[in-house]
């Protein structure tokens, strides 16, 4: 079945409203979800580069720091130097052995063995002193200058193994820690950086682990009178003294709420422990076997990988740690680079989501905007449909209200046509009638017109027989006679001919008033009845002539009938005179030409009266064909009525979205003009409005 006009005006009207509305939010929605990608790609691209940079940044601070040291301790180098030559040098006596217990200070072993005595300059011996509050020679007075620490070192052997036999570095257990030993190889096998360069007779500068501490240290090769090296000067600085400003600067480092800034060694026996931390709550804490909860070691991760890391560069590491409030684990985002001078993984982490919190507060601006379109997308499909609902209401009342307008006027125009139908089927049944009645009035004259020249003919002969009048007078009173039954025939046939005239005339104004009717009709028909109005005009104008013809053949009847009066008088004034015929012989001739001339009169009159008789008959043949004209265009008329129904019928399915109850086009067609129908009985005016 299909849709009703005003279901189609509303589901077009809330479409041509939810189609774009669902476009535009649909648009909006990943428009909205772009943004947050792209703001989510810069944000996140912002924050790595702003901690890559805080990174390098550190890391650049450590360089400098580390060049600073090493200026540092090249100065404390020569004046360590130089106090060791104003001191006298390093001897080594020849006469004077000590014994020593030499302790390996990675793997702890003790080895003993006699070397030879140290002494500074020809009389001060280094000796063996571990007392702190003994001086010893040289290394007490570097420190007091540089307020770093010194060492003595001697050579053990033909490998190179250090000794320390005079230092102000102190062990675990306060006291001076002499009697240790670096050896040449470490206990990998690896040659010890250290004592591998200063056997090379070159001055190491870096960082070692320092009788359990981390220094920033110099070694610098001593030599005897014939340039061998026979021991070693070290000077260092703590790291924690050192870098101090390093330390504060880095600890303070606090990008966001959630980031910190940390380094730990990277390789060596203090592996994963915290050299700087945030405020330096995690100073010493050992990250090397700390697990994210995917169990990953994010530390060994970052040693392994920062050393293959060019100068400055960063690597990014992500890994999940639990929080601290019990709640999902929070993604740690952590941007890390290597320093090799100190073995340190330099790395800047915060929590990833502080980094995407501008894009959640956009995603969540965004989710408050798309509710509140979607709100009004509602409220604007509400008002659509109201609108439209009103709308498709009034629509489609309008047009149900012109269809219902339609169909009467097109049932009107179907009756109309019905009428005038019946109208012409009446007029050709009058006209046809009218047709037989004039060929009777034809006969009839043609009768009359037999007895005028038969008077014509008498009144010759009654001219020729006047002379034999008074011999004949009483065969003319029984003619006379005769003749008075004669035009008493005459003047009754003068009367029917003049009934039948007025017939005519009367048939010819109801011709007329018809088509009046017709034309009338025809012009509420509009263009559906023009042509029926040609026909109608043609018909009047046949009637008009039609009635000018039997008003002029009514005169000449009249005359006619006056005459036959004047006849009949004559008759009887014959008749009175016949008594006296023979008395009036002389007047007799003069009648008798009288009676001939008006006879020849009368024959002339009733020979015209026949013309127009035959016009008549002529022009009813013509009313007849227009009436059948008129007949078949009001039933086209008709036929265009049913199909202006049937074109009533589908707008009515296109308004109501199913067909009518009562099929219009097929229904019979009754007009609600009755009182305009024409019974045959009655006058074409009792019809007319």
């Amino acid at each position: 079945m299909a849709l009703a006009l005003r279901t189609r005006l509303w589901t077009l009207g809330i479409a041509s409203v939810a189609v774009p509305l669902a476009g535009t939010l649909s648009f909006t929605w990943w428009q909205g979800r772009e943004t947050a990608r792209v703001a989510a790609e810069a944000v996140s691209s912002l924050s790595d580069a702003q901690v890559a940079a805080m990174t390098r940044s550190v890391g650049e601070l450590t360089n400098l720091a580390q060049a600073q040291l090493n200026a540092q301790l090249r100065l404390q180098l020569r004046i360590a130097e130089d106090l060791l030559q104003r001191a006298g040098g390093l001897h080594l006596a020849t006469d004077d052995r000590l014994r020593w217990q030499a302790r390996n200070q990675f793997d702890q072993q003790i080895a003993t063995m006699d070397l030879p005595a140290a002494r500074l300059g020809p009389d001060r011996a280094f000796g063996q002193n571990d007392d702190p509050a003994q001086p010893s020679p040289l290394v007490d007075d570097i420190s007091r200058v540089t307020e770093g620490v010194a060492t003595v070192f001697q050579r053990m052997n033909a490998d190179g193994d250090m000794l320390r036999i005079a230092t102000n570095v102190k062990s675990a257990d306060g006291r001076r820690a002499i009697s240790t030993y670096i050896p040449a190889r470490n206990p990998d096998g690896t040659p010890n950086p250290v004592v591998s360069t200063v056997l090379r007779g070159e001055t190491f500068l870096g960082r070692a682990l320092v009788v359990g501490e981390w220094m920033t240290t110099g070694y610098q090769p001593l030599r005897d009178a014939s340039g061998e090296i026979v021991g070693m000067l070290f000077v260092g600085l703590s790291e924690r003294q050192a870098f101090r400003l390093l330390h504060a600067t880095v600890s303070q480092l606090s990008p966001g709420t959630s980031g910190e800034a940390f380094v730990f060694n990277a390789r060596g026996s203090e592996r994963g422990k915290v050299i700087i931390s945030r405020r330096g709550e995690r100073d010493g804490a050992p990250l090397w076997d700390e697990r994210d909860v995917d169990g990953r070691y994010f530390a060994r991760e970052m040693a392994e990988q920062a050393p293959r890391l060019a100068p400055m560069e960063t690597a990014l590491l992500r890994y999940r740690l639990p929080d601290a409030q019990s709640g999902p684990p929070r993604t740690r985002y952590v941007r890390y680079t290597y320093h090799a001078a100190f073995d340190w993984v330099i790395a800047i982490g915060l929590d990833e989501a502080e980094v995407l919190a501008t894009v959640h507060r956009i995603e969540a601006d965004q989710r408050s905007d798309l509710l509140t379109q979607l709100s009004m997308a509602a409220l604007t499909l509400v008002a659509a449909f109201a609108i439209w609902l009103w709308l498709g209401r009034r629509i489609s009342q309008r047009v149900e209200h012109i269809a219902g307008t339609i169909r009467e006027d097109a049932r009107s125009t179907a009756a109309a046509s019905a009428q005038v139908a019946q109208a012409s089927e009446s007029l050709a049944q009058g006209a046809s009638e009218q047709a037989a009645s004039l060929e009777e009035t034809s006969a009839s004259l043609e009768e009359i017109s037999s007895m005028t020249r038969r008077n014509a003919e008498h009144a010759t002969s009654a001219k020729s027989l006047a002379a034999d009048t008074r011999a004949a007078a009483d065969h003319g009173v029984a003619a006379m006679t005769e003749m008075k039954r004669a035009m008493d025939s005459i003047k009754a046939s003068s009367d029917a001919v003049a009934q039948t005239l007025r017939s005519i005339d009367e048939i010819a104004f109801q011709t007329n008033l018809l088509a009046l009717n017709a034309a009338v009709e025809a012009a509420r028909a509009g263009e559906a009845g023009a042509g029926f109005a040609v026909v109608a005009e043609e018909v009047r104008s046949l009637a008009q002539r039609s009635a000018v013809s039997a008003k002029e053949t009514a005169e000449r009847i009249n005359a006619s009938v006056a005459q036959s009066r004047e006849g009949v008088v004559l008759c009887a004034r014959v008749e009175s005179l016949l008594h006296d015929i023979a008395g009036k012989t002389r007047g007799v001739d003069g009648l008798v030409g009288e009676i001939a001339q008006a006879s020849s009169e009368q024959t002339r009159g009733i020979t015209q009266l026949n013309a127009g008789v035959a016009e008549m008959d002529r022009a009813t043949q013509s009313n007849a064909a227009a009436a059948e004209q008129c007949a078949s265009a009001a039933t086209e008329l008709s036929g265009q009525a049913r199909r202006q129904l049937a074109s009533v019928d589908e707008l009515h399915v296109v308004v109501h979205g199913q067909a009518p109850t009562v099929d219009l086009a097929s229904a019979p067609i009754t007009s609600r003009r009755s009182s305009s129908a024409v019974p045959r009985d009655q006058p074409v005016a009792a019809g007319v409005r």
